[in-house]
């Protein structure tokens, strides 16, 4: 376990040669593109891999369309073209460089998906830091897949990327203090707040809060308390905020929230989670999984 002097001796000792100028990202799904776009934008040398074309072409198109509108929005300038030369989208893991200082998989939030992919990037990639976005799973679960784990953390973003700005880093039992100053020195540089943890919690900080709000919003519907619309309206009324637990479920994606709660089960029981997983199942069948689709528990004209 890293100890916090540790940390902060880490932090004095870090050199310019060891800073992350290059990354792998695998997983071309709703946040895959996301880390993506942040990382073109300021400057990190990307390739792209999803063993899908379909799904990688749909998500290069994203990027060349929406990415290119939320670069102006954001007013990036580190690169000028959206799929210009410090991005290369592949389909097999042969055609990346050797040269990748940082993996980050994001792939769906199953065990057996991310055991496949971070033991292939660890064998690939031997001095590489290997990175996983999960949303759920604590660092330990995952450890055992990536050879010399001490190079591995989690490296975890919200969405959207570019409003929500914040990251989690969260050590394994195994991962160096070198490991997570790398991460967070690159969290900062492409705008990103740094929130490393060096003690395991399942969903992070926000997560952690947010599953509770997830859990009592889901609640009192299936209970027929209430409707979606209505929680929101309370929500946001008494907080201020502009956006509500069903909103907010919908910018997360109603299929990773799904995912999610599929693997809270192992945790808290089936008791808990399957009837509210049942109330998200027509939505997902429907194809209608939020923001990223145009419609969820509500309708997004322009998905942007």
């Amino acid at each position: 376990m890293v100890e916090p002097a540790a940390l902060d001796a880490a932090r004095k000792q870090l050199t310019d040669s060891e800073k992350i100028r290059s990354a792998l990202v695998v997983g071309a799904g709703w946040v895959g593109r996301q880390i993506v776009l942040q990382l073109s934008a300021f400057g990190i040398k990307t390739i792209w891999l999803d063993q899908s074309p379909e799904a990688l072409n749909n998500a290069v198109a994203w990027l060349n369309n929406q990415g290119e509108s939320i670069r102006v929005e954001q007013g990036w300038k580190a690169v000028n073209e959206p799929l210009g030369p410090s991005v290369l989208a592949i389909h097999d893991i042969s055609q990346a460089r050797d040269d990748i200082d940082l993996v980050i998989e994001s792939v769906t939030e199953q065990s057996s998906a991310k055991r496949k992919v971070l033991t292939a990037v660890s064998q690939r990639f031997p001095n590489a830091i290997i990175a996983s976005n999960s949303s759920y799973f604590t660092p330990s679960v995952l450890q055992r897949f990536v050879s010399n784990p001490e190079r591995f953390a989690h490296f975890h973003f919200h969405v959207p990327v570019w409003k929500t700005k914040l990251v989690d880093i969260a050590a394994c039992p195994d991962t160096c203090a070198k490991t997570l100053v790398r991460l967070e020195e690159l969290s900062t540089r492409i705008d990103q707040k740094p929130l490393v943890q060096l003690i395991e919690n399942p969903g992070y900080v926000f997560n952690w809060m947010l599953k509770s709000l997830i859990q009592s919003s889901l609640q009192l519907v299936q209970r027929q308390v209430t409707t979606p619309e209505k929680v929101d309206m309370a929500w946001k009324s008494v907080t201020g905020m502009v956006i509500g637990p069903f909103g907010m479920m919908d910018q997360i994606g109603l299929d990773l929230v799904y995912q999610t709660m599929a693997a809270g089960r192992f945790v808290d029981g089936d008791d808990v989670w399957s009837p509210l997983m049942e109330l998200l199942e027509p939505y997902i069948q429907a194809g209608k999984l939020g923001v990223k689709t145009g419609s969820g528990f509500y309708c997004y004209q322009d998905p942007q």
